[in-house]
């Protein structure tokens, strides 16, 4: 999860990387059924001119979306994600997506974040770029001030009513109301 006080222009977010394995597109493929040959099948995929089988271009999109909620953990949301691939994801490569923050803003109680994206293989190769836009809670002082002060409020509101329930109990034992509302 990012903090708010190492935020700026500049900040690299954590590498996110992924093997391109037959059992992450099969778990991918089979929510979105997505079963073309050539995700699967050398034969296939070198008849279709590649030398490999490939990920689905949504998954690629699925990795850029698993950095950012990585990184922002709870304390946010995402905007938008945008992404232009370059070149395909082969079987048992390794993927390595990355991002960069370009840009902050602010609206109301978040602060905005523009980052800049991308996807290497492991020969180095682009093969994702993209942007995105994900929107960070901030917690002021004055935020902070008033939810201690509700939670404040909260916890004695709890106690007086624990404390009356126990009174109202011991009251109406010492009234032997029991054996009234027996009788």
């Amino acid at each position: 999860m990012t903090s708010m006080d190492k935020l700026g222009v500049g900040l690299q977010l954590p590498a996110f990387e992924r093997k391109g394995t037959i059992e992450h597109w099969n778990r991918f493929a089979a929510v979105n059924d997505e079963f073309a040959p050539h995700h699967w099948d050398y034969a296939v995929a070198e008849a279709e001119g590649f030398p490999a089988p490939f990920a689905m271009a949504p998954l690629q999109l699925a990795f850029f979306h698993a950095m950012l909620r990585d990184w922002i953990g709870d304390n946010g949301r995402i905007v938008s994600v945008s992404a232009k691939l370059r070149g395909p994801f082969f079987k048992d490569q390794l993927l390595t997506a990355s991002g960069k923050v370009i840009a902050l803003g602010q609206v109301e109680d978040e602060m905005i974040v523009d980052l800049e994206l991308t996807q290497i293989d492991e020969t180095e190769r682009a093969i994702a770029i993209g942007s995105a836009s994900i929107a960070l809670k901030m917690l002021d002082r004055e935020y902070l001030l008033e939810n201690t002060l509700k939670a404040i409020a909260t916890e004695q509101f709890m106690q007086s009513r624990h404390l009356l329930i126990r009174g109202l109990a011991d009251y109406f034992v010492g009234q032997n109301c029991s054996r009234n509302l027996a009788e």
